[in-house]
């Protein structure tokens, strides 16, 4: 008895690494390619990306990702990661806005959970917005 519940517990916790290493079922994050030359600002672009929430206003603007962790992150830090052309360049929506223009933009990703984590470490614990440029 001893033993198959001893192989039971093996059994299940090579099940449950083998799903984490796997990842995600569906793909980690939505591709928004559209055109974004009409924004003026790179917060009006992302206002209108789904499972972001952008609040405040100017260069000031804070960035989270819906369903990225909240007050669990190393930094304490509940903002998404930026990331730009695979370039990470913080959680700061003023540095990212000021390397790119809505009209320079390609398509937006939004990564959450694990998928973020996975692809950018504890950085991305509350999620990541990957931008991609069309100057690449």
């Amino acid at each position: 008895m001893k033993n198959l519940i001893k192989s039971t517990l093996i059994v299940a916790m090579i099940a449950f690494l083998g799903s984490c290493a796997a990842g995600p079922s569906r793909p980690g994050g939505s591709s928004t390619p559209k055109d974004y030359t009409n924004y003026n600002t790179l917060g009006d672009a992302l206002r209108t990306i789904g499972g972001i929430q952008v609040s405040g206003s100017g260069t000031s603007l804070q960035v989270s990702v819906r369903g990225g962790a909240r007050g669990a992150s190393m930094t304490g830090s509940n903002l998404a990661l930026f990331v730009i052309d695979g370039v990470s360049v913080g959680q700061s929506y003023a540095s990212a806005a000021a390397i790119v223009r809505p009209d320079q933009i390609e398509s937006i990703r939004v990564l959450s959970g694990t998928s973020a984590i996975t692809r950018y470490g504890q950085e991305a614990n509350a999620g990541a917005i990957e931008i991609r440029t069309k100057n690449k």
